[in-house]
């Protein structure tokens, strides 16, 4: 997936879903934020941009509150079985109730 969203102050968020259900590293899942202000300096290259927010592997739907507060809806892993957790966590979520 890829989500785009701009704040007050010419500020590009970019948010890149992961690979994979579950990956290695999360060079994907992050939220990349770039200066858009200065016309002049496109293309950006979107690996220079600055890391705003880490392994979030699928978020979506993102907005700013009234505070300025980035929120977004993130898409966890499918099908995620932990003993930890009770084992079968996918069908027995209570979250999605």
């Amino acid at each position: 997936t890829r989500t785009l969203i701009f704040d007050s102050r010419d500020m590009l968020y970019v948010s890149v879903g992961s690979a994979n259900n579950v990956d290695d590293d999360s060079f994907r899942a992050r939220i990349r934020r770039f200066d858009i202000s200065d016309e002049f300096t496109f293309p950006k290259d979107f690996l220079k941009g600055e890391v705003f927010a880490d392994v979030v592997r699928n978020e979506v739907g993102l907005a700013f509150d009234s505070f300025g507060v980035l929120w977004g809806v993130e898409n966890g892993p499918d099908k995620l079985q932990r003993s930890d957790l009770g084992d079968d966590i996918y069908n027995n979520n209570p979250a999605e109730e």
